[in-house]
């Protein structure tokens, strides 16, 4: 056994990720200038987030931030205005207030109480309040030593209750609560030392971290945040785009093909993605290292990565339903963006601190707040908690990120196979795919007995000729829909095959495509493939010499080589086989098919540089790569050189290979060696085309043109000849008749014709044309209340519960025992022993304190030589984490000649704001101690505010609620969906009608859309009632629910026109994405304008007025207030409150801080409304303008006038214009020159309703349609035929006004010009195509009785109107039935009706009969003949020519966007085709043909002659169909060597086959630049072969011609 027959098999997972992370890495490298910009981009972001952060985190520690004060300075700091008061005043309290009176140079009251202290307060005032700070001190009695009493300061109050949270450093000492602290401290220790106390006291600060300053770290965090959310977005999104075109353009399918797993390729995207982040997350890294210098590098970096992976993980899932990558770009910038600014809302909001269980899920649902989190922990804002659990919590959220990540996956895996849109292989439910069933392979099979019919439709063929493909009784269905039906057909070995259906049936043909192919397998029947039975893992696209797929070229690798192309290809199919094979087998086979594809001198060229040629030639050598013996080639849509390039190979290959192509124009069918005809679901025929032509098109087509549309017995009489000679009927449309006539006996075909001549007047007919069947002819013979009043009534029960009220009514003990925090107190003292005493007492505990209090707390203890701010200051650069909050306090005593030194040491920025004041209370405690020799003695200071008739809730009432405006952003959101369902073609056809325009069009919608939103403002105003009174039943009055429910009206003036504006596009689910965004931002803008300006509100507030939400979020909270406001009295009164607080401003005694209660309005300017609801006016105002100036296309017509004379200004286009083109042309400029003309006689009716001139119109500097010139007058029909990828729509689109052009110009009825007037221009015109011009959510009739009324039909006629065209157009059965559930040809229907009811001016028809029946063809024949003898102008649209003859004779040929010929059809068939008559005749025996013909005509000419068979041009100008069948009957009779004979003309129909072969794709392929590529952005030129290459090219032999014999249809037509 050899070393190959013992090696093991490699991993097919591990080979094709190999091989695709070669390939992303090699992409990666080549985009290197994007990854450039993307990096420098990130690196800019990281320099702002730097600058940010500089002011907080990298400012250098201040070792003496604030200067010391002694005694005296804080003693000073006591306004000499300031009211002094205590109680009781009773000994020892009376001397020791007396003795700090003394100190302070202040008088003071005194009473027996507190409330007495009130009551003098109150008659002091009068009524008037009272501007002087008041402070009043409350002694407890003393018990055990421990002295305690509160300090009650208005200041402090107010402090505590301002609506603006501002920090202000040391509050304590500004309000004066310091100075009086610190004189009754000095005074009750004089009273209680045993000796005279002797030492010097004062307050020095600690040095302090920018850290500590939280508000100012929580500013810098949001915009850091931002920052980086922004530069990790450009790689996240430039990978979704590259998924999204590589799965647009099918490369992903083509891996799947080569059986490469899903898991491998998104793999393989994701190292692309981390090739690309990489370099963004190290610099982010570092950024966070450089801003938060005491963090680990890579701590920081797996944060980042992992953050970025969730973002990954995300766009790819957005990916996979978006097949536009912008659309999928702006999707996931929207949701990243809008996940970023909740993750602020939660944090600036405090919602995260309230509800950690609940943030730690949010980690996961919004990864930036986590990451938000983590930058927290860095920068230390968990302040007072243990620093380890926030860094367990981060390590527990990265790993449960990585989780989701691993989830996200399996979801992404899971969408592969059950998203409808790009389910590769047919798409499966997710049952089927979680939850497989295992099938047993012992159980019976029940075997279906053949019926004997499977080959019916099939040309019988020898059973010995070798067969590629065999299928048998196949059937598939996708989602338990029939695709497949009993598929039985045998493709042979080295035959060019086609497989053929129309283009609405291209789902079908894709099952077929996959089935084959082997990427799904059939439900019934089997499937062998060169011998090998279909299975499962049976993967024939990678396995050698079986089969390959010559991919479009789009699918190609834009960052790679040609060479590269085939070492990756090799690498994915030959997975199974040693490196050294691959690398063999792939030299030899690129070197091979290098040489054989003319690949040679560009195959080290990026394929972004190659032309349609090389990447044709590419593609072909790609599906020769393995030596397939069956090649499938899919239907041709791309570049024509690439087009030119595929049909050389198969001319070059169509004996050796079994080609099979996939094709949806039948003009490719004659070139086949066997054709397959697939239609509903089954196949209809299989032979070659020779077969086709003999069983199909063996008989005359006769068309005759009927004058009228009316019935006549003639008609019925010509049928009936017409049955007698064998003829059948192919289509009756009204004026156009279509007959299969046999060509034999020649003698009934002539008398027939004859009789048809003779009569043509009694018949009513108009001309005859008889020609014999080409491809198409075979082809066709074959087939938010709620939470308002919660809100309000949850602030009412707040108002007596909420912390700050807490505070003020019970006070805050300034011990540090009291905090329960973790810290530490830092102590210095000198080897004395006063020093030390008052050290130890220090040391100890306060009296009574709890475990619970002292567990956190430590104590730092240093020498006296050693410098304390010298050690703190060490402490912050090493420990930052712990300086932050943990050092707060501390003494430093010392004691000199006899004089007993203290500083106090305190943090002036410390979260704890009293900070001073608990170091200060914490010192005089040790004092006290120490000169009492009393170690249980204590001083206990209460920081109580004395709120008096101050209001705590006002500080909270100013918070924007941000769930309700989520809420009734949300109310207006649904308000998108019926404008963004009805974008585009919809709208215009409901605005420009005669009764309607789009001002009438917006102003009904706003008023039925805010009539609705009036019905849920009144259910939210009974919610509010309703909770209200559960809630808080007496609270409240009318006016209270009256501006709630105003204030929400007028909010539905200014918001609706807004979610119009935001409903312009055709992408519903988009629209209302970036409105809920969009409003959410300007909702929260407070928050915005306050982490990037502080509580500077004014510099955004001018912008932000134009917003509805953020009027409404401050027209709450001034409701809020008043609301509030004005119930507190009726909480004070019906809760006896008044008892309690005294002095209040709705109790007696009022006025003593501030004013008596005076009922408040809500609509007054100043505290009221009046302002928000005149801005919501002014804004409905404003975006209704906006609205209609789009409407009316004057923004339109101004881009384009900026695009076409600004920006791509190279106007260059040549091109040979036909006889008909040259003369239209010259009709169009004179029509042109008498409209000018200011005479009103008009001389010509030529484009006297719709005229075109010179009309182009650019896509990117591309002409799309070019040069259009055409005029059409009062009741005439032009036809156009073209195909519908060569702009046809487009077309269309132009002419109705939905789109402008831009170049030329148009009008309608000789008057409105579509680039001054396009309302007026538009309202003439009705366009019926393959846009849904009715809302789909209508039915049937509603739907047309909308369009019928705007069209102006009386209301008392369009029951009739519309029943006459559901009758005529068979929908009778789907009358009340929703269109968006009608089959595409009854919508077809549908739109047909949209727009011939109400009879326009101007009616635009694309293809509007195809795939219709008979009588339907013919009923909108009909409608289409009484239109134009109404005098309607009628332009027709179809990729065929034969729907357009029952209607015009006049017909234009439409190709890559330009009018190749107009003119009337038989002027173009004359133009076209030899003149006079070809004549066939079937000989016996050789005979001299000159001679025989000269005795019967004048003028004729030999096409061709073969042993039986001679093809003449019969050019006698006197002949008619009559006569020369008249004297073909003659030659047959006088000459018995003629068997029979075929009388034929060219028909129109081949002539426009043969225009669109030729000439399709002849178009200039130079990229138009425009004005900033040609300057600014050189790029490379394109790779293009010479002349000489392309002149080698094969086209395809020429199957079908009327002059040569040995071609279709004359080498089958005389077979018996």
């Amino acid at each position: 056994m050899t070393v190959e027959e013992k090696r093991p098999l490699h991993s097919r997972f591990q080979r094709h990720c190999g091989t695709l992370f070669w390939k992303s890495y090699l992409q990666r490298h080549r985009r290197w200038r994007i990854l450039v910009m993307e990096t420098l981009f990130a690196l800019c972001l990281y320099c702002v987030s730097v600058y940010i952060a500089k002011p907080v985190f990298m400012t250098p520690i201040k070792a003496i931030p604030e200067p010391p004060l002694t005694s005296a300075d804080i003693i000073a700091s006591l306004n000499t205005q300031n009211i002094l008061g205590y109680a009781p005043n009773i000994p020892p309290y009376t001397y020791i207030m007396n003795k700090a009176a003394g100190r302070l140079g202040v008088d003071t009251m005194s009473a027996s109480t507190e409330d007495d202290l009130n009551n003098m307060l109150y008659n002091r005032s009068q009524g008037t309040p009272i501007s002087n700070p008041i402070i009043w001190v409350i002694w407890k009695l003393e018990v055990n030593r421990m002295w305690r009493f509160s300090i009650r300061s208005t200041e402090r109050a107010r402090y505590a209750t301002r609506s603006e949270n501002t920090v202000s450093h040391n509050p304590h000492l500004r309000s004066g609560f310091l100075a009086v602290q610190l004189a009754v401290s000095e005074a009750l220790l004089e009273y209680v030392s045993v000796t005279p106390p002797s030492y010097e006291l004062s307050l020095v600060s600690m040095p302090v971290s920018p850290l500590m300053q939280e508000n100012r770290v929580r500013q810098a965090i949001s915009g850091i945040l931002l920052c980086f959310t922004l530069a990790m977005l450009p790689p996240v999104l430039e990978t979704q785009a590259l998924v999204v075109k590589e799965t647009i353009n099918r490369f992903k399918r083509a891996l799947r093909l080569r059986n490469v797993d899903y898991s491998s390729m998104y793999l393989g995207w994701l190292v692309y993605a981390y090739l690309t982040v990489l370099p963004v997350c190290l610099l982010g890294s570092t950024c966070l290292l450089l801003i938060f210098r005491w963090i680990h590098l890579l701590y920081s970096f797996i944060i980042l990565l992992a953050y970025v992976s969730v973002m990954i993980m995300l766009a790819l899932i957005m990916s996979m339903f978006h097949d536009t990558a912008w659309v999928a770009i702006v999707w996931t910038t929207l949701f990243t963006l809008m996940q970023t600014f909740v993750a602020e809302l939660i944090i600036h909001h405090q919602i995260d601190s309230a509800h950690p269980a609940l943030t730690f899920l949010l980690h996961v649902i919004i990864p930036p707040l986590g990451l938000q989190h983590a930058m927290n922990e860095f920068a230390l804002l968990q302040t007072g908690q243990e620093c380890h659990a926030e860094g367990q919590s981060m390590i527990f959220t990265t790993f449960f990120w990585l989780f989701m990540i691993a989830a996200y996956f399996s979801v992404l895996m899971l969408l592969q196979r059950t998203v409808k849109q790009i389910a590769i292989g047919g798409e499966v439910s997710w049952k089927s795919v979680l939850f497989k069933k295992i099938e047993d392979i012992n159980m019976l099979h029940r075997i279906e007995n053949p019926t004997g019919r499977e080959r019916d439709k099939l040309q019988e063929v020898d059973e010995l000729v070798a067969k590629a493909i065999s299928m048998r009784n196949v059937s598939k269905s996708i989602m338990d829909r029939p695709v497949l039906n009993n598929i039985t057909l045998d493709i042979y070995r080295g035959e060019f095959t086609i497989l053929h259906a129309e283009l609405i049936q291209v789902k079908m043909m894709t099952t077929f495509e996959d089935l084959i192919t082997g990427l799904t397998l059939p439900d019934k029947g089997s499937i062998n493939i060169l011998g090998e039975e279909l299975r499962p893992g049976l993967n024939l696209m990678s396995m050698q010499t079986m089969m390959g797929y010559c991919h479009r070229s789009e699918f190609l690798i834009d960052d790679l080589t040609v060479e590269e192309h085939f070492i990756l290809f090799v690498s994915l199919c030959l997975w199974n086989e040693t490196s050294q094979y691959v690398s063999e087998y792939g030299h030899l086979r690129s070197k091979y098919l290098l040489k054989e594809c003319n690949l040679e001198g560009v195959k080290r060229e990026y394929i972004r540089n190659l032309d349609g040629y090389y990447k044709g030639q590419l593609c072909w050598a790609i599906a020769m790569l393995l030596e397939p013996r069956i090649i499938i080639i899919p239907h041709f849509t791309g570049n024509p050189h690439y087009t030119a390039v595929i049909k050389d190979k198969i001319m070059q290959y169509r004996k050796y290979i079994t080609l099979i192509k996939v094709s949806y124009a039948s003009v490719y069918m004659e070139y086949a060696d066997r054709v397959f005809i697939f239609d509903n679901r089954s196949l209809v025929f299989g032979g070659t085309p020779a077969f086709m032509f003999f069983k199909y098109g063996r008989e005359y087509r006769l068309r005759i043109t009927f004058r009228n549309n009316r019935y006549t017995e003639g008609k019925d009489e010509l049928l009936d000849k017409a049955s007698e000679v064998g003829a059948t009927v192919r289509a009756h449309l009204g004026t156009l008749l279509i007959l299969r006539v046999p060509t034999r006996p020649t003698a009934k075909v002539a008398d027939f014709v004859k009789t048809m001549n003779d009569n043509a007047s009694k018949y009513g007919i108009l001309s005859i044309s008889i020609s014999i069947a080409d491809s198409e002819e075979v082809l066709s013979a074959l087939i938010a209340g709620v939470f308002i009043g919660l809100s309000l009534s949850q602030v009412l029960t707040d108002i007596e519960h909420d912390r700050v009220a807490k505070k003020i009514l019970h006070g805050e003990i300034l011990t540090v025992e009291a905090l329960e925090q973790k810290t530490t107190l830092v102590l210095q003292s000198d080897n004395s022993s006063a020093a030390q005493s008052i050290a130890n007492a220090y040391v100890l505990s306060e009296t009574n304190a709890t475990e619970k209090e002292i567990e956190n707390m430590a104590y730092t203890a240093l020498q006296h030589t050693e410098s304390i701010t010298e050690y703190l200051v060490t402490r912050a650069i090493d420990s930052p984490q712990h300086y932050v909050y943990m050092f707060a306090y501390g003494m430093e005593v010392s004691s000199i000649n006899d004089i007993i030194s203290i500083k106090v040491l305190y943090s002036p920025i410390h979260y704890d704001h009293g900070a001073a004041a608990r170091s200060l209370a914490r010192v005089y405690m040790a004092l006290i101690r120490h000169y009492t020799v009393s170690l249980d003695a204590t001083i206990q200071v209460t920081d109580d505010p004395l709120a008096l008739d101050l209001t705590p809730w006002v500080k909270y009432a100013e918070h924007p609620p941000i769930f309700i405006q989520f809420l009734l952003i949300l109310t207006i959101s649904h308000m998108i969906l019926i404008p963004s369902l009805e974008s585009g073609f919809i709208r215009h056809t409901q605005c420009y009608t005669i009764n309607f325009s789009p001002l009438r069009y917006w102003f009904s919608m706003f008023i039925c859309d805010l009539i609705l939103y009036w019905m849920l403002v009144a259910v939210m105003s009974g919610a509010i009632v309703g909770i209200m009174t559960l809630v808080a039943p007496f609270y409240f009055g009318v006016s209270d629910i009256a501006i709630i429910t105003v204030i929400l009206a007028v909010y539905g003036f200014g918001c609706i026109p807004q979610a119009y504006l935001f409903s312009l596009g055709p992408r519903a689910a988009l629209n209302s994405m970036i409105f809920i965004m969009v409003n959410i931002v300007f909702g929260e803008t407070t928050v915005l304008a306050k982490l990037f300006y502080g509580n500077a509100l004014d510099y955004a507030l001018n912008f932000l007025s134009f917003s509805p939400q953020f009027n409404m979020a401050y027209a709450l909270i001034k409701i809020k207030k008043i609301f509030l406001y004005n119930s507190e009295c009726n909480i004070f009164k019906r809760r006896n409150l008044c008892s309690s607080k005294t002095l209040h401003k709705c109790c007696p005694k009022c006025g003593v801080l501030q004013q008596c209660f005076s009922k408040q309005y809500y609509l007054l300017n100043a505290p009221g409304v009046r302002m928000e609801i005149f801005a919501m006016f002014s804004i409905a105002i404003i975006f209704a303008t906006i609205l209609l100036t789009w409407e009316y296309k004057y923004i339109q017509r101004f881009c384009s006038y900026v695009i076409c004379k600004w920006i791509y200004i190279d106007k260059k286009e040549t091109s040979v214009e036909t006889l008909g083109v040259i003369q239209e042309k010259a009709d169009v400029v004179n029509k042109t020159i008498e409209m000018r003309s200011k005479t009103s006689i008009k001389r010509d009716t030529f484009g006297e309703y719709l005229l075109a001139s010179n009309m182009s119109q650019r896509h990117y500097g591309k002409y799309v349609i070019r040069h259009i010139n055409f005029g059409i007058g009062r009741g005439e029909v032009l036809a156009l035929s073209g195909l519908l990828h060569h702009g046809r729509l487009k077309l269309c689109e132009l002419l109705a006004g939905l789109k402008l052009p831009n170049e030329g110009r148009l009008w309608s009825m000789s008057k409105w010009s579509l680039d001054r007037n396009p309302y007026q221009y538009s309202r003439q015109i009705s366009l019926s195509c393959r846009h849904n011009p009715v809302p789909h959510w209508m039915t049937v009739y509603d739907a047309l009785a909308l369009i019928a009324v705007l069209r102006g039909v009386p209301r008392s006629d369009v029951r009739k109107e519309i029943s006459n065209y559901i009758d005529a157009l068979e929908l009778h059965n789907f009358t009340y039935k929703l269109i968006q559930y009608l089959e595409p040809n009854e919508q077809t229907r549908i739109h047909f009706a949209a727009a011939v009811i109400g009879s326009p001016p101007v009616i635009i028809l694309d293809e509007c009969t195809a795939y219709q029946k008979y009588s339907v063809q013919r009923a909108m024949y009909s409608i289409i003949h009484n239109l134009r003898k109404r005098g309607h102008a009628i332009f027709i649209s179809s990729s065929s020519v034969e729907s357009h003859m029952p209607v015009t004779n006049r017909l234009a040929i439409f190709v890559n966007g330009r009018i190749y010929d107009i003119d009337y059809v038989d002027n173009l068939v004359t133009r076209y085709s030899d003149k006079g008559y070809t004549v066939v005749v079937h000989l016996k025996n050789d005979i001299d043909i000159e001679r025989m013909f000269s005795n019967y005509f004048k003028t004729f000419v030999i096409n061709d002659v073969t042993e039986v068979l001679a093809n003449v041009q019969v050019l006698d100008a006197d002949l008619t169909w009559a006569t020369i069948f008249e004297k073909m009957e003659k030659l047959q009779a006088e000459n018995h060597n003629v068997y029979s004979y075929v009388v034929s003309s060219v028909p129109i129909d081949y002539i426009y086959n043969s225009i669109l072969s030729s000439e399709s794709g002849q178009v200039d392929d130079v990229e138009p630049k425009s004005i900033f590529t040609k300057y600014l952005c050189q790029s490379k030129p394109k790779k293009r072969p010479n002349k000489h290459a392309l002149a080698k090219l094969r086209p395809f032999e020429k199957k079908y011609s009327i002059t040569k014999l040995k071609e279709l249809p004359w080498s089958v037509i005389f077979h018996r």
